[in-house]
């Protein structure tokens, strides 16, 4: 999946196909990034019992040391995901303008759809049934285990981190749908993005996060699709259509503000953040708490707090990157040709390291240090060798 960025003076005079197209290292860099982050909260989670995962250690920690963790789960979840999201519909603009809705869905399920295909069809059932990491031995029939897997349509729910791939795949035929019935025209005005903007932005996501998650509240999900995150998801990749469409990513990336905002939000986030779960008290044992959604003020501050911290985040995770790492390198262009591969196989890696870590135990956050390490370096080593094969690189 390379990412590439276009001369967006030359296309949008047109209101065409970019004349020209040239790779942003930082933007691969940034997408490195965020796949290290996946993988970190994935392993995060195994220690800290906080999130949804395949398999978690069996020692539960305490509640201050769950609150630990969800601060930094929290922050990452309040942008990483969404980010990863803005990229896309970014570059999905381009490429649709290239090739056309039909040629532009036909390259979608080609890219997304294979590997979503996949991951459904054997990763998962590999984990369930193969690993099955919640007892010493899996189904005896495991020709039976897979059969009764789609029968019963256990399938429609298995599709593991990849609910992000096939999100993406939805997002990218509902725009080729949009984009046929009304076809590109005068992209207007270039965009004015400030910090007023910016807050804006995070406070109305607040608004109607607050108001999806009083239906879809923290821990629910609709066939693996959590929705009380949406809100974010769906903003941030017509946000990337629109900046394609009427500005340019390296001029938004080059906002000078965007640094010392985003130090902001990582110095008073977690203040924010522990207020908000600070209304929530007390938690009932096996209860959700107040933030997680609902008709109360620790679930509007909650909300407030997680989407102001992910624009402003999002914002300085790419002004960063753009002044810092805008060069490539072998280290990190092997690493981003790696990233989308790593994504979709680190689910087993990650949770075969589990199961041999699992008879240790120390501090959980040390270990949930170490797992996230191993997990990484493991998970680039495996999709540098599943890319060997013929074929594969294509896809991933």
């Amino acid at each position: 999946m390379t990412l590439a960025t276009t001369d967006p003076k030359s296309a949008l005079a047109k209101g065409g196909a970019p004349a020209h197209v040239a790779r942003l290292p930082w933007v691969d860099q940034a997408r490195t990034v965020l796949t290290f982050l996946v993988v970190s909260i994935h392993a995060t989670i195994v220690y800290s019992h906080v999130g949804s995962w395949y398999f978690m250690h069996p020692v539960e920690p305490g509640l201050p040391t769950k609150i630990g963790f969800l601060v930094w789960e929290g922050h990452l979840q309040s942008f990483f995901m969404g980010l990863f999201f803005f990229l896309s519909g970014y570059f999905a603009h381009f490429s649709l303008q290239r090739r056309g809705p039909g040629g532009f869905v036909r390259e979608r399920l080609f890219r997304l759809g294979i590997p979503l295909a996949f991951f459904v069809c054997v990763v998962q059932p590999f984990i369930l049934f193969v690993l099955h990491p919640w007892s010493a031995t899996g189904p005896d029939d495991l020709g039976a285990a897979w059969l009764r897997y789609f029968t019963s349509g256990q399938f429609v729910g298995g599709t593991g981190p990849l609910w992000f791939v096939e999100t993406l795949l939805l997002f990218s035929l509902a725009f080729a749908a949009w984009r046929a019935a009304r076809p590109v025209g005068d992209p207007g005005r270039p965009i004015r993005f400030t910090g007023w903007h910016a807050l804006g932005l995070g406070a109305s996501l607040a608004v109607i996060t607050f108001a999806v998650r009083l239906v879809q509240p923290f821990g629910t999900s609709i066939a693996n699709l959590q929705l009380c995150f949406f809100t974010q998801y769906v903003a941030a990749f017509a946000l990337g259509v629109r900046v394609a469409r009427r500005w340019d990513l390296d001029a938004l990336a080059s906002i000078p503000w965007a640094v010392p905002v985003a130090l902001v939000a990582v110095l008073m986030g977690p203040i924010l953040q522990l207020g908000a779960v600070w209304l929530s008290l007390p938690i009932a044992p096996g209860a959700e708490p107040a933030f997680a959604g609902g008709w109360n003020l620790a679930a509007m501050a909650y909300a407030l707090w997680e989407q102001c911290a992910g624009v402003f985040l999002s914002l300085g995770l790419m002004a960063l990157l753009r002044a810092r790492a805008n060069r490539p390198t072998k280290v990190w262009t092997w690493l981003s040709d790696r990233s989308f591969a790593v994504y979709v196989l680190h689910a087993p890696v990650l949770i075969g390291l589990t199961m041999l870590l699992n008879r240790y135990y120390g501090n959980p956050f040390v270990f949930a240090v170490a797992l996230s390490t191993l997990a990484i370096a493991a998970s680039y080593l495996v999709a540098d060798l599943v890319r060997r094969i013929p074929g594969v690189k294509a896809v991933l």
